[in-house]
């Protein structure tokens, strides 16, 4: 109980951090003289991640940082099935992004072309790598870990509005909650970390390399296509078989490292006793809401 209601504590003044962090990054960019990708890659989630990351498994003494951090090592297979489910789920997500779309303002889209000006390597290191290592450490490491005694549905549900909260806008969060649901399960699976930041990696990966594609390719035919407004409709269907696929890679994950006994396991913690928790959270999911209607996002 009372871990639950400290990580959930720890995901309020996450909020604040990343309020607070954003505008002590730019603060920061200003008296360096500088707006390169890396060095605000680095800044960002130094300060809005890795350093509240450190400092909660400092203080934590029932478990080791890695026990917290989940970094054990899964099943080698573990990785064939995640780099399946990477492929399988993207194009979900992509109708999934380009729906929520239609309602929010889509700020990734709108700030591509800044990431476009930088050779793709330095963008991969800057948005997918580093995004993906220490997003995962955070959500799928600590936050999930506070969560280990609910069943896991709700314990990936949590964690996915969690991931969806961090990223400040509603067009991203809901994509990012669907996402993140996913990779809390790929980590309860595999009781590891490392598969999760593989297929974060991956999909973010991906998708700027499409970016990329598309401005090295404007003309040819095939790219056009894909990249048509109503193409990720049309393929809808398809997309709804693939995520099936991924659904399967997720399950054989928790039977690869012995671990299905938890797809049917109840949680270990009464309501009773999840109740301050859920308190925290719902206060969380407030102060987003709030948050988001003064800015006018």
């Amino acid at each position: 109980m009372q871990e639950f209601r400290r990580v959930n504590q720890f995901a309020m003044l996450m909020l604040a951090v990343m309020v607070l962090g954003s505008g002590m990054v730019a603060m920061v960019m200003s008296w360096l003289g500088t707006d390169h990708l890396l060095v605000r890659y680095i800044l960002v989630y130094g300060l809005q991640f890795v350093c509240p990351v450190v400092l909660y498994c400092v203080t934590i003494r029932e478990y080791k940082p890695g026990e917290i951090l989940r970094l054990g090592q899964p099943k080698v297979y573990t990785y064939v099935l995640v780099i399946i489910f990477a492929v399988a789920i993207q194009p979900f997500l992509m109708c999934v992004s380009s729906l929520t779309s239609i309602i929010f303002k889509n700020y990734v889209n709108a700030s591509m072309a800044k990431y476009l000006e930088n050779p793709l390597w330095l963008t991969l290191i800057s948005a997918a790598l580093i995004p993906a290592v220490c997003e995962e450490l955070l959500c799928r490491g600590v936050y999930l870990s506070g969560c280990r005694r609910l069943n896991i549905y709700l314990s990936a549900a949590l964690n996915g509005a969690f991931f969806g909260i961090l990223h400040m806008n509603p067009q991203q969060s809901i994509y990012a909650a669907i996402f993140g649901f996913l990779c809390a399960l790929i980590a309860i699976g595999a009781n590891s970390v490392w598969p999760a930041i593989v297929a974060h990696f991956l999909i973010n990966g991906t998708q700027l390399i499409l970016a990329y594609v598309q401005a090295w390719l404007p003309e040819y035919p095939l790219v056009m296509e894909l990249m048509a407004e109503d193409a990720l409709w049309k393929m809808l269907p398809t997309a709804i078989l693939l995520a099936a696929v991924a659904v399967w890679c997720l399950v054989r994950i928790f039977y690869v490292n012995g671990r299905h006994d938890l797809l049917k396991k109840k949680s270990e913690m009464e309501l009773n006793e999840a109740f301050p928790g859920l308190c925290w959270f719902g206060g969380l999911v407030a102060g987003f809401v709030i948050i988001i209607i003064m800015v006018g996002i």
